[in-house]
């Protein structure tokens, strides 16, 4: 058998994900083991996360291989129009910085909330946050909003949920930053793309 392993996100960040269901976490991790033993060969995005593999299961390097991934040539600078349109159609108005992803523990949005809320709090002039991906039903977001309250930058944290693929090229043109604060990833393809 061959596996693409993607990321060892749930064991190299275990604590952050083994409470919230402790027996069905340990199962997981029991296949996840006797899954990755019995491939000939497995396949992941990177070098980091080979690495992660061959330490953390003990496998011989020979059996792991990287197959990187790739953006399509969409992802260039992007026309006046285009941008204009996609600013337009999710009521970007100001200069923003743009994260687009989830917000579980792992991708440290607080953190980017805490940075951002206080160089707001220094320096006039901070472009607003746009908080890109289908987050409103994520359990952090009320604590999102909060801190946002908290940090007196809640008038300019925009959050503009599910992001469409035909609008992503040009909503990354159009920001002034694309920010990525991930604590871990196998990969990282939003950076690539931005």
């Amino acid at each position: 058998a061959v596996v693409t392993v993607h990321d060892l996100i749930l064991v190299v960040m275990r604590r952050l994900y083994e409470r919230e269901k402790p027996l069905r976490y340990r199962l997981g991790r029991v296949l996840d083991r006797q899954v990755l033993r019995r491939a000939r060969l497995l396949i992941t995005d990177s070098a980091a996360s080979r690495d992660d593999i061959v330490r953390l299961f003990r496998l011989p390097p020979e059996r792991v291989r990287v197959a990187p991934l790739g953006v399509t040539e969409r992802f260039r600078p992007q026309s006046a129009e285009a941008v204009a349109a996609v600013r337009a159609r999710y009521r970007l108005e100001r200069p923003f910085l743009l994260y687009v992803g989830g917000i579980d523990p792992r991708k440290d949005v607080p953190r980017l909330l805490e940075a951002w809320g206080g160089l707001r709090a220094r320096r006039a002039g901070v472009p607003d946050l746009a908080l890109g991906g289908a987050i409103e039903r994520d359990p952090h977001f009320p604590a999102l909003l909060r801190q946002a309250q908290r940090l007196g930058a809640a008038d300019a944290l925009r959050v503009l949920g599910f992001v469409a693929d035909d609008d992503l090229p040009a909503l990354l043109s159009a920001a002034e930053v694309f920010v990525f604060p991930s604590l871990y990833e196998g990969f990282g393809l939003p950076p690539l793309e931005a």
